[in-house]
């Protein structure tokens, strides 16, 4: 059997897994949510494969190989692939039995039905949305002077910065979001006015991440545990696919080198937009366990958990801090200045603990999500509304944890980018709010 054959089964079995998980944990307990993370595996794990197989089947180097490393479909390739499945499996079978056990319990519908946009919500959306816009304007004024695309700059010049003003852009966005769903017909337009500050802002910055993440985020809270026709799923689905080309508009703003169309390499946008189902986005992740392998990267047994536990010290303490796994990872495959390249999740999880890494990694995923889920709509109390909030905000955000190695995402997705808007949000939102008067089985 060819490797090439071996990555297609593979990939078929995941891509009718991710199928079957979907219908059956929405017939059994009505919820797309613990399916999220399976499609995202697909997209960022598996995916790449089949651009592989493609190109070497008509001899061509994906643009990638020639900054990291070349790829050969070989035995390296194959345990890498199957690594991955691993992980993928362990995250499947635990959500899998997880709906299974749960099947005959009656799930709590979140209802927003009496919830209004109050003036605290309304006005931290247009602070933030101001503050992302200000700063988007800044890098483009600084890009312009320094004849670089406003991408390229803020993704090199922002220092210490960027954390900060990636918070801010994500709590802007969520509540803009909410605001435009709970507000009145005016509080509506203000608020959709200030998505579209939102959305022109992270052009200008080359920012998919945000969009993607919004219309996940989107799509989970409106849609996720409710039942209706079918017509209204492709309504919404066509809807998710328009969001999502709009969001390719970015390729033509990274081409800028001034904010104007005369500036741009169309024949370099023209690539970009041919070569988007094969975009570092996908592939970087992808390659990195191949890159371990072929590389012989040994793994270093707790490398992340000591970083996270030295991240937790102030700096006047410790300011010399151990390194994360990704920065161990990229020395030992490809040193390089440019930080464009990624590495899996399960990647990570192997470098940190060997082959069992894998089944722990995709099992801490599956405890989490499922842990959020039960709380959400099992759960009882007035909190269930924030236990909802942080389960939509940290699988709007998957795509980033799946970039991001071993259990270092635990902190800066699950803690940074999910729990602190969601206890934000919450507080925000001030509303009376009564867990059992909406029940759906």
């Amino acid at each position: 059997m060819t490797v090439s054959f071996f990555v297609t089964a593979v990939f078929t079995l995941v891509l009718s897994s991710c199928i079957a998980l979907t219908i059956y944990f929405k017939r059994t307990v009505n919820t797309f949510s613990l399916a999220v993370p399976c499609w995202i595996m697909m997209l960022w794990l598996f995916k790449g494969g089949i651009d592989f197989v493609i190109a070497h089947k008509y001899g061509i180097q994906l643009r990638y190989e020639s900054e990291l490393f070349p790829v050969k479909l070989d035995s390296n390739y194959a345990i890498s692939y199957l690594m991955y499945f691993l992980y993928f499996f362990s995250y499947a079978m635990f959500a899998f039995l997880y709906v299974y056990i749960l099947r005959k319990r009656k799930i709590k519908h979140i209802s927003f039905e009496g919830m209004k946009a109050n003036f605290l919500l309304i006005a931290i959306s247009v602070l933030t949305t101001l503050v992302y816009a200000k700063f988007a304007i800044n890098m483009a004024s600084d890009a312009a002077s320094a004849g670089m695309s406003a991408y390229m700059y803020s993704r090199f010049n922002t220092g210490s910065e960027k954390p900060l003003y990636t918070l801010i852009s994500w709590i802007a966005l969520i509540a803009s979001l909410l605001s435009f769903a709970l507000g009145s017909k005016k509080i509506k337009l203000l608020s959709f006015a200030l998505l579209l500050l939102i959305f022109a802002s992270s052009t200008v910055l080359g920012n998919r991440h945000i969009l993607i993440s919004a219309i996940i985020f989107t799509f989970l809270l409106f849609f996720d545990a409710k039942k209706f026709q079918v017509s209204t799923y492709i309504k919404a689905t066509l809807s998710f696919v328009l969001a999502i080309s709009l969001v390719m508009s970015i390729y033509v703003i990274r081409e800028m080198k001034e904010v104007s169309l005369e500036h741009v390499d169309w024949n370099h946008v023209s690539d970009s937009v041919i070569n988007i189902t094969s975009s570092s986005e996908f592939v970087y992740s992808h390659m990195s366990m191949y890159g371990v392998l072929l590389n012989k990267v040994e793994p270093s047994y707790g490398h992340s958990f000591l970083f996270l536990g030295t991240t937790v010290l102030p700096r006047f303490i410790l300011d010399n801090r151990s390194q994360d796994i990704y920065g161990y990872y990229i020395e030992r495959v490809r040193p390089d200045p440019f930080k464009g390249f990624s590495i899996s999740n399960p990647t990570g999880w192997y470098l940190n603990l060997g082959v069992i890494g894998l089944v722990v990694g995709g099992f801490s995923l599956g405890l989490l999500v499922c842990f959020l889920h039960y709380l959400s709509y099992f759960g009882n109390g007035r909190f269930r509304l924030f236990y909802f909030l942080l389960l939509c905000l940290f699988l709007s955000d998957i795509v980033g944890f799946m970039r991001a190695g071993g259990p270092e995402p635990f902190r800066a997705v699950f803690i940074i980018k999910s729990l602190i808007p969601a206890l934000i949000i919450y507080f925000m939102l001030k509303v009376s709010w009564k867990p059992n008067s909406s029940e759906r089985v």
